[in-house]
């Protein structure tokens, strides 16, 4: 029976994503209020839009680094190294604080400019950006006190390999603050009065019908991704006990040797969220007509676009080669190697040896006879299924599963080395329909990019094309990031 101890910690993850859920209401109903008055105010032509401090975007990419940084740590608990677990989390923690004292400096900038949160004159336009960063600002202020009571504890040695479930809770709430971006969302150009809105006409909002139809398509779009990552949460859930754990697939890294869990996918995300930055600042630059401001941050955006395609291409492909081997039973199950001190081999050191063999197969194709042999060798070596909770055969029962079977190296959509077969058909539809998007992005940017160095847009008075494809871009960025936190981290 469960001790107090026991169920207190077992109920933890799921309290907590109540709590983070009755957040995310809250923010839906700030941003509610935020779309709803700036309609209101449109409308009667008194809202004022202002450029945001570029403090905001310094918090942005701070933010994200110490996200980053958080999430290296803990991989490098998990994988056995205890000390790396202390920096890291003094690292994200001093990062949290510099966010915070951007957040300040962007606050004095915004003040100074005349643009306060309440008093005589002030406006709702900077009410409301006030109210939004402050309320975030004081969810990331929670996290540093979450960060701060961890750090106590790593110290007292609370933490190991075996034992990590207070970091991966303070991991879960840091990297949803840090999903919250309103930078993106309250941008605006310069501190002018709104001119040609609606006046009860055909155009609603004074929204025109190009960008009208782009949040249409967004929308659509939306419910698509939607209902692919619900399907694969079911999915996920259904068959959670033997469910592949991605930082055990996904630990290649261009130039490393060795498992470096989620680093790559890591910094794919870092160069897509960084190329949504550049994106709203070229954004900018087009409403003050600054060609060559709007050229240098395209040009980067496209760059970013270009980088991320080619990393998901090139993630692609190890998936598909396999990194370790694996059996495939008679009952299409997947079981993976094991020796006597519980450590997974590949093929290669099941075969080779430990000496001569390597953590990865690099490339190399074994038969089932070889493997069988060399396991039927070593009375040490048994199966084990993947996931969290799967089971372990004896000798045994190993090589009785294994002669009935095969051998199976690399993912497809009808093998996969990794475990359930539904992981990788999740993982080709979900990031190759992201990918085909990225890449349509990529291309789109390009034409926009082409057509202003030729000065479509300085000719035309206005640069909203670049503004719409900016639309899109953010889109693919948020999509993103739910990808992300949905099928590597969670």
């Amino acid at each position: 029976m469960e001790t107090l101890q026991e169920q207190r910690r077992r109920a933890a993850k799921p309290l907590l994503w109540i709590g983070i859920g009755s957040i995310i209401m809250a923010f839906a109903g700030l941003t509610s209020g935020y779309v709803v008055s700036r309609t209101t105010l449109v409308m009667n032509e008194q809202w004022m839009t202002f450029a945001l401090p570029k403090a905001f975007i310094y918090s942005t990419v701070v933010i994200v680094v110490s996200s980053l940084a958080l999430i290296w740590g803990k991989r490098q608990l998990v994988a056995g190294k205890d000390s790396a677990i202390k920096p890291m989390l003094w690292i994200t923690l001093l990062l949290g604080l510099a966010f915070l004292w951007f957040q300040g400096e962007a606050w004095t900038e915004l003040m100074a400019n005349n643009i306060f949160f309440a008093g005589a004159q002030s406006h709702p336009a900077g009410s409301w950006v006030y109210a939004l960063f402050i309320f975030h600002g004081l969810h990331v202020g929670g996290g540093i006190i979450a960060l701060l009571v961890v750090l106590f504890r790593a110290y007292r040695g609370r933490y190991s390999s075996a034992d990590y479930h207070g970091i991966t809770l303070v991991s879960i709430y840091w990297h949803f603050v840090d999903l919250y971006n309103p930078t993106v969302m309250a941008s605006s150009a310069e501190m002018t009065q709104e001119e040609n809105n609606w006046g009860g006409g055909s155009r609603p909002l004074g929204a025109r019908y190009g960008k009208l139809m782009m949040w249409f398509f967004l929308l659509s779009d939306a419910l698509t991704f939607s209902g692919f990552l619900t399907a694969y949460g079911l999915m996920r859930f259904k068959f959670e006990s033997t469910w592949p754990i991605a930082e055990n697939v996904f630990t290649h890294f261009p130039g490393l040797e060795g498992d470096q869990p989620l680093l790559y996918v890591a910094l794919m995300t870092f160069i897509l969220i960084m190329s949504s930055v550049t994106m709203v600042l070229a954004v900018n630059a087009g409403e003050k007509m600054n060609r060559k401001a709007v050229t240098n941050w395209m040009l980067w955006t496209i760059v970013g676009g270009f980088i991320f395609v080619g990393s998901q291409a090139w993630e692609w492909y190890h998936f598909i080669i396999g990194d370790s081997g694996a059996v495939e039973t008679a009952r299409q199950e997947i079981l993976h190697i094991y020796n006597a001190e519980g450590e997974r081999l590949s093929f290669s050191q099941v075969v080779h040896g430990m000496e001569e063999g390597h953590a990865s197969n690099h490339g190399e194709t074994f038969t089932k006879a070889e493997v069988l042999a060399a396991m039927k060798s070593n009375e040490g070596m048994y199966l084990m299924e993947p996931g969290k909770a799967g089971e372990a055969f004896t000798h045994e029962a190993s090589v009785a599963l294994f002669e009935a079977g095969d051998v199976v190296q690399g993912a497809n959509m009808i093998h996969n080395e990794y475990g359930q077969k539904q992981f990788a058909n999740f993982f080709f539809f979900i990031t190759g329909f992201h990918g085909f998007h990225v890449f349509s992005g990529v291309v789109i940017n390009f034409v926009i990019f082409y057509n202003v160095l030729l000065g479509t847009y300085e000719r035309r008075g206005h640069y909203r094309m670049v503004e719409k494809v900016g639309l899109y871009w953010h889109f693919v960025d948020l999509v993103w990031v739910f990808v992300f936190t949905f099928f590597y981290l969670v």
